[in-house]
């Protein structure tokens, strides 16, 4: 059985990585993905201060490219969904992926022949996504496999 757990860091992406340990305890042979998706920003965050020329500088320390701040942030993502599933004694493998996330998840569920995807009922989301309906109500419909939400 192949289980893929969308997490972002939310709570309730954290309790659908604990509900996937808990299916790994009743089927111990099943492959566990976690995968994080790194949706790529046209109107990224503001930080850093203005310089002379009127260009947004990043703070000192930080990458100059966002899209390597959010990356990073994908991987922390994942290291503490590792953490959890380690704590329950199951092991895994990680992705990190790119794009729209429903499309990303339905696109990598299919590819991988998932039995299984697992993801929260609310996610870490603008305002802007909020309006336009979560991941998991965007995911249900399309994908070719079940999908447990958790709340």
């Amino acid at each position: 059985m192949r289980i893929i757990v969308c997490t972002d860091g939310s709570d309730t992406s954290r309790r659908a990585v604990k509900r996937a340990a808990q299916i790994n305890d009743f089927v111990p042979e099943a492959e566990i993905t976690l995968v994080f998706v790194h949706e790529y920003s046209q109107n990224p965050p503001r930080y850093g201060h203005i310089a002379r020329d009127g260009v947004r500088k990043p703070p000192e320390g930080l990458p100059s490219d966002i899209d390597e701040i959010y990356i990073q942030q994908g991987e922390e993502v994942l290291e503490e969904a590792i953490k959890i599933l380690k704590e329950e004694g199951c092991t895994c493998s990680t992705r990190l992926l790119h794009g729209e996330p429903a499309q990303a998840i339905i696109a990598y569920a299919k590819e991988k022949e998932c039995d299984l995807l697992i993801l929260g009922s609310k996610g870490r989301r603008t305002i802007q996504k909020i309006m336009t309906g979560s991941v998991s109500s965007a995911v249900v419909p399309k994908a070719h496999c079940d999908v447990l939400v958790v709340k």
